[in-house]
């Protein structure tokens, strides 16, 4: 999923009205890809990347090597079956 990601993040991020500032909810992240990719475009972005929990190595890998770890959490879950209240709204 992350090379498939990767060869459209430019032009699915183009396309989304993502703006600096915003607080972002990414549920199914996967290898955390956009959210990454929006935090490195926007400074002032926030975002939790949520989806199972065999997903966080990978997405602290990802956010360690982005450098983008002090704006991106990973919380990790099921959005079919888990209660997923992050207290404050997202954009």
């Amino acid at each position: 999923m992350d090379d498939i990601a990767s060869q459209f993040k430019e032009r699915m991020l183009d396309a989304l009205p993502i703006k600096d500032g915003m607080s972002i909810l990414d549920i199914g992240c996967g290898p955390a890809t956009y959210l990454i990719e929006s935090a490195l475009r926007f400074k002032n972005l926030t975002g939790v990347a949520f989806d199972r929990p065999m997903s966080a190595s990978v997405v602290s890998k990802a956010v360690e090597r982005a450098k983008v770890g002090d704006r991106i959490e990973f919380k990790g879950g099921d959005f079919t079956t888990d209660d997923f209240d992050f207290g404050d709204p997202f954009d």
